[in-house]
């Protein structure tokens, strides 16, 4: 993986941080994986879906921590 990738991933898990503790303990592992499963498809198909997969990942967010 890219170091911007890993980055990405880096962040990803910072922001889970902010979901409520008792989803974030069920469901946490599993997003993570999910989520760089999906940058590594999407780095691997042809790097610009990458900004495609962000935007859909972190639009939602906001209103996901809520």
């Amino acid at each position: 993986m890219s170091v911007w990738g890993r980055l990405l991933i880096r962040l990803y898990r910072f922001l889970l941080a902010f979901y409520p503790r008792g989803f974030r303990s069920a469901f946490g592992e599993e997003m993570q994986d999910d989520f760089q499963a999906a940058l590594t498809e999407t780095q691997r198909a042809d790097g610009l879906g990458v900004g495609q997969l962000l935007w859909r990942e972190f639009r939602h967010w906001t209103g996901s921590v809520w």
